[in-house]
């Protein structure tokens, strides 16, 4: 099933598309406006050319009581259903990661900026020479460790982040295995992400505030 999506350019995908949301079966008028594509011509060199070849779909000229030909019909066959539906869990896969991502960012960056506000807050502070001051050096300098690894998981999440852009923006154009092991290698790396900023960054922020707030008092 993989080496049949991997040979079907974009076009064709987005035929499958349109008959899986049509509940498999429409004609060349109804798959023309649900996919935008330009002209009859290019979905019907699709349907005779690409996807019925595949045996993904199987076509139908309806009868016409004028002289002019009636739309012709598609329908999807059962390995046409099992493509179009692995195509589809694809794409709400990578949308879903591309949500995931954007929402990760935006934490990453709501801890980053409460972190660099309480590093500033206990260098302020930090003045003398007593035993408060010589904790809230302590304490400015693990917020410093975590303001360095912050920055850098935040540069690693922007490039998880453009990858996603581009996969999500771009032409699918067949789903080759280097894509899907690309899908793969961005799934797990927010997943990585995400449970190091839980579970390393924001209890030990957390932590910190609560520690800070206390001495300041």
């Amino acid at each position: 099933m993989d080496k049949i999506l991997q040979e079907l350019d974009w076009k064709s995908q987005e035929v499958l598309l349109a008959l899986y949301e049509q509940d498999g079966e429409g004609n060349t008028t109804e798959i023309r406006k649900l996919t935008g594509l330009e002209s009859n011509d290019t979905i019907l060199y699709r349907l005779r050319n690409v996807l019925e070849p595949a045996d993904l779909i199987k076509t139908e000229q309806p009868p016409s009581e004028t002289a002019r030909p009636e739309p012709k019909i598609a329908r999807l066959t059962e390995r046409g259903w099992e493509a179009t539906e692995r195509l589809v869990d694809t794409r709400e896969r990578t949308y879903d990661l591309g949500e995931k991502v954007e929402k990760l960012t935006a934490d990453l960056r709501s801890v980053t900026e409460t972190v660099r506000d309480l590093e500033s807050a206990v260098e302020e502070d930090a003045s003398g020479g007593d035993e408060q001051s010589v904790s809230h050096e302590i304490e400015s300098s693990k917020l410093r460790e975590i303001t360095t690894r912050l920055d850098s998981l935040t540069e690693d999440v922007s490039a998880i982040e453009a990858r996603v852009d581009h996969i999500e923006n771009g032409r699918f154009g067949g789903w080759s295995d280097t894509k899907q092991q690309e899908f793969e290698s961005l799934w797990d790396g927010y997943v990585v992400f995400k449970h190091f900023l839980e579970n390393e960054v924001e209890p030990v922020v957390d932590g910190e505030l609560a520690d800070y707030q206390t001495d300041s008092e």
